[in-house]
């Protein structure tokens, strides 16, 4: 009698580590995936550096950006800055300083830059309602 309750007993402890065995599989499987996405994104980042290195930098700060000068184009405002070291295939960005937030956000400033040979255009809805300040980054292979 002891010997089968024993093997009964025996039996659940199986049923048990089967049981455990199947959930910590599915973790494991979850994060393989996990870990597959993270290499996806690490890599991504890689080819973005890969991208960047060796070329030149020239950063620009406290630019302010006059009410006046805007043009129009495609029922948008834009405004261009002129900049000697942009080439072709410079690639621009503008960072808006935080204090002038508000203002950035009621011209609704547009997150696409236009460039070319020393110059770059960005666009608003809006025009700015006051003087605002930028970072300009360029980045020339």
């Amino acid at each position: 009698m002891r010997k089968i309750a024993y093997r009964e007993g025996h039996k659940d402890m199986i049923q048990i580590l089967n049981d455990n065995f199947e959930s910590f599989n599915t973790v494991v499987e979850g994060t393989a995936t996990d870990i597959a996405a993270f290499d996806t994104r690490i890599d991504a980042v890689e080819a973005t550096v890969a991208a960047f290195h060796g070329m030149s930098f020239l950063q620009i700060a406290d630019t302010p950006i006059q009410i006046t000068g805007w043009g129009t184009s495609n029922g948008l405002y834009y405004y261009r800055i002129g900049v000697s070291q942009i080439q072709v295939n410079s690639y621009v960005e503008i960072i808006p300083f935080n204090a002038d937030l508000a203002i950035v956000q009621a011209m609704q400033l547009l997150p696409q830059l236009v460039s070319g040979l020393q110059y770059f255009d960005f666009y608003a809805k809006n025009l700015p309602t006051a003087i605002f300040h930028i970072t300009i980054n360029i980045w020339t292979p």
